[in-house]
């Protein structure tokens, strides 16, 4: 064997070992519960499902939409109301709903597309066997971008194939391995084995298992209240003015998150064949179009490649004629609010939400 043949021979099993080692480490860690039943992301959706503020799991620290699946398989009481959408609709929580004694969960998750919303209609419909009396979809503009770059949904896709299937009343058998192959895939995925690494870097160094319980939303961290709307800690919502002028500014500056390369409406019949779905199923729908700061709203509106204003009539249009309602606007001057109601370029402050709804009936 000449020298060449043994450094591929070498290449070759320092690659195998090196995969091997990440399908082991993502075995044995298994942040989300996989593989196991004792996980930290399971006992967090334990807690928050039996009324606990759970502080400490980061915005990005983990695969939110493996822990939503966690949280509705906790979830007791039927569910009246639910919250789907993107970060820009974390925030949304049951006492800004005006509606007493109604189970409200915010099932919202960073980069959301349609998928999404699919997919965890699809979780509801297949593990608690209905649907939620009322849905808040908040459907920000990369929504029906086919070139957003979302595709993190790909972790549910399980429950994605399922709410399909439902809608198009296919007469199709789920194939029960498709399950199994999709659990397989994460031992070598790498936004799983990033969330492994951060699970385990936090308890090394806060000593605790990865989240905490907190007393109250005073309390500054990430905090997530037992109806999974999202607290944003002070350094993230409450940064000096100048600092939020430089950041709104560079939100429009270059590539526009997910709006690049957005070159007609894709998924509009996607979008119908569920919303007709859930009506003829007698569930109310209601769109929420979360704002954008005005700084990079006045950029966006005057480039016709970005769709802003032509997503917003498409929705308004489409509400008006289906009777839906709709909340909020993209354009901020519509709801008066000014740059510092925002915290960057894109994500409302707390109480602005809540205003947004004070009239959801």
């Amino acid at each position: 064997m000449n020298i060449y043949q043994k450094w591929i021979v070498r290449t070759f099993s320092i690659t195998i070992l090196f995969f091997i080692t990440i399908l082991g480490f993502n075995y044995k860690v298994d942040t989300a519960g996989i593989f196991s039943t004792d996980s930290c992301l399971r006992a967090a959706a334990h807690a928050m499902a039996n009324g606990k503020i759970v502080a400490g799991l980061g915005d990005e620290a983990f695969d939110g939409r493996l822990f939503q699946i966690l949280f509705i398989k906790e979830i007791k009481k039927e569910v009246d109301i639910i919250a789907l959408g993107s970060s820009r609709t974390k925030e949304v929580r049951q006492r800004y709903l005006s509606k007493e004694n109604l189970n409200f969960y915010n099932h919202s998750v960073n980069d959301a597309s349609m998928q999404d919303y699919i997919a965890i209609l699809g979780a509801y419909k297949k593990i608690k066997k209905y649907l939620p009396k009322e849905i808040i979809i908040g459907i920000d503009p990369w929504a029906f971008n086919k070139n957003s770059g979302r595709n993190r949904w790909k972790s549910i896709s399980e429950y994605y194939d399922y709410m399909q299937q439902e809608i198009s009343s296919a007469n199709i058998k789920t194939d029960k391995i498709v399950p199994f192959i999709n659990n397989l895939k994460q031992l070598g995925n790498y936004e799983y084995t990033l969330t492994n690494i951060r699970y385990l870097y936090r308890r090394y160094k806060k000593q605790d298992n990865g989240y905490y319980i907190a007393k109250d939303i005073t309390v500054d961290d990430y905090l997530r209240e037992p109806d999974g709307s999202l607290h944003y800690p002070d350094s993230v919502k409450n940064l000096e003015e100048s600092k939020l002028i430089t950041k709104s500014k560079n939100y429009a500056a270059g590539n526009i998150y997910s709006l690049e390369n957005y070159h007609e409406l894709a998924y509009t019949k996607n979008f119908n064949a569920l919303i007709q779905y859930l009506k003829k199923e007698d569930v109310k729908i209601t769109l929420f179009l979360p704002p954008y700061n005005p700084i990079p709203y006045d950029i966006l509106k005057t480039q016709k490649k970005y769709r802003i204003n032509e997503i917003e009539n498409y929705l308004r249009k489409y509400a008006y004629e289906n009777n839906l309602n709709v909340i909020g606007s993209y354009n901020p001057h519509k709801l008066n609010l000014q740059m510092s109601d925002f915290f960057d370029g894109m994500h409302l402050k707390d109480e602005n939400i809540e205003i947004i709804f004070k009239d959801y009936k």
